[in-house]
């Protein structure tokens, strides 16, 4: 008898779970029509100011929220092939519903099609800023009737590019993409969507393959497909990140398969989309560490194929005033948390050796530093567990936001298929807190809110570091 009212208790658990799950599943998809429906009435320049749109920002939040209910159910919720469905079916709905979407307070894409135009057309894009081409500066007489006409067919887009005085500051791989997007649907967000499309649906698959492969359920998938920082930043403001997502997760799969010099060239390629992935070469290192041939084979395969890559963006990268890799470097910051604190040691240490040296320099040299130092002790203990190594590699991916002079929202989407793999609190809560910070003063206090931005994800990392070294049951993974 007991038994019997076990089963049927758990019976009507798992439906009232289910009927949670379908619930969450329309209403995300209903916020998100709300969301598209909404953006045309903002494609004003007042959209800039937040204040003018927190209806939109409330419907992302309130999605981000119902999110993290259901990721807190995934553990106890049983996935058929119909439930697997009908998971993949909501997701689908709300990328296909999301690229409806105008963009608001989003204008990084307006750079991305313009560069893709010029690479298309054989042209650097490193070599003049939007501002160059605006006011005809352009010292090369044999490519400046080619800009010219570029800039009278691009619909505006070159006038509308946000830092138009800074040249580009995108690797080549990244160009690449954005050319093909300009081939597709020349000077159209379309084209540059249907990339992210693909990467997207690469990521999905990928994803069920190594779930399947490391005997994880798949309902974890979900993890993934309903994120709505993940679907917006990217699906509907354009941001490529994504794109530096899944070559991290090829680069785990080619870890957990013990193809090492596959994963040295994703993780090449991984740097030719944006320079932070080169943080994490010990954990291209550490799985050869006994074996001196093959880590020196390795390491030349990535270093080879990495500068291959990155010769056209040289010029970019050269000191001069116009130099948005320059600036981005030495300058740059935006909803920085823990950084101001190195950023006072450094600009204190200038001081006691008479400003000879650039505080800012030396703030962001000890972050990159402190990250990279993490970075080896994570990778000491590599192995084919693919729960364990997403776990490591998103600790690391962590602490480099956490410790960052510059974290927008779309820069925490490379954690994401991470977390499905990992389910680890420590990856899934800033989807609720980053987009927050599109709040203006006006509204929410800075202050305030970047310390309630990044006290709860500090308190999880560390916590999360102390855990201990050994594999965590499935328990533990969510609970903590």
């Amino acid at each position: 008898m007991m038994s019997l009212q076990i089963i049927d208790q758990r019976r009507t658990s798992n439906c009232r779970i289910r009927w949670l799950w379908i619930m969450v599943g329309l209403t995300l998809v209903g916020l998100h029509v709300a969301i598209m429906l909404q953006s045309p009435r903002f494609v004003s320049t007042d959209a800039s100011d937040p204040s003018k749109i927190v209806i939109l920002l409330l419907c992302e939040l309130g999605a981000c929220g119902l999110y993290l209910i259901i990721v807190g159910t995934v553990r106890t919720h049983y996935v058929g092939r119909l439930h697997l469905t009908g998971i993949i079916l909501v997701g689908v709905l709300l990328r296909l519903i999301t690229m409806q979407s105008i963009p608001v307070q989003g204008s990084d894409y307006y750079r991305y099609l313009w560069d893709g135009a010029v690479t298309a057309n054989g042209i650097s894009p490193y070599a003049y800023s939007p501002e160059n081409i605006l006011q005809n500066q352009i010292s090369d007489e044999d490519v400046s009737p080619n800009l010219q006409q570029l800039a009278q067919k691009s619909e505006n887009i070159l006038r509308r590019i946000n830092h138009p005085h800074l040249r580009t500051i995108y690797p080549p791989v990244a160009q690449g993409l954005f050319a093909l997007a300009y081939l597709l649907t020349p000077f159209k967000i379309l084209g540059w969507r249907i990339v992210l499309l693909v990467f997207d649906v690469i990521a999905v698959v990928l994803l069920l393959l190594m779930l399947r492969s490391a005997k994880l359920p798949l309902v974890y998938i979900v993890v993934y497909l309903w994120n709505p920082l993940l679907i917006y930043e990217t699906h509907c403001r354009g941001h490529l990140d994504l794109i530096v997502g899944v070559l991290i997760l090829l680069f785990v799969w080619a870890l957990i398969r013990h193809y090492i010099v596959i994963a040295g060239v994703v993780l090449a390629l991984a740097v030719g989309v944006k320079l932070w992935p080169l943080l994490l070469i010990p954990f291209l290192i550490f799985p050869l560490r006994r074996n001196l041939a093959s880590t020196a084979k390795t390491l030349g395969v990535f270093a080879g194929v990495t500068l291959l890559i990155m010769i056209p963006f040289t010029t970019a990268m050269r000191h001069s005033p116009d130099s948005g890799v320059v600036a981005y470097i030495q300058t740059w910051d935006a909803n920085a948390g823990t950084y101001w604190a190195f950023n006072w040691i450094g600009c204190g240490l200038a001081e006691i050796f008479a400003n000879r040296i650039d505080g800012r320099i030396l703030a962001r040299g000890m972050v990159v530093l402190i990250v990279f130092i993490v970075s080896i002790w994570q990778a000491r203990k590599t192995g084919k567990d693919t729960r364990q190594l997403s776990r490591r590699i998103g600790i690391v991916f962590i602490l480099m936001l956490l410790l960052s002079p510059t974290v927008y929202p779309w820069y925490y989407i490379v954690v994401i298929p991470l977390a499905a793999l990992a389910l680890r609190w420590t990856f899934l809560l800033w989807t609720l807190l980053l987009p927050m910070s599109y709040f203006s003063n006006d509204i929410v206090n800075h202050n305030m809110l970047m310390l309630l931005t990044y006290t709860p994800v500090w308190v999880l990392w560390l916590r999360e570091c102390m855990q201990n070294e050994n594999l965590l049951t499935e328990r533990q993974m969510i609970n903590v």
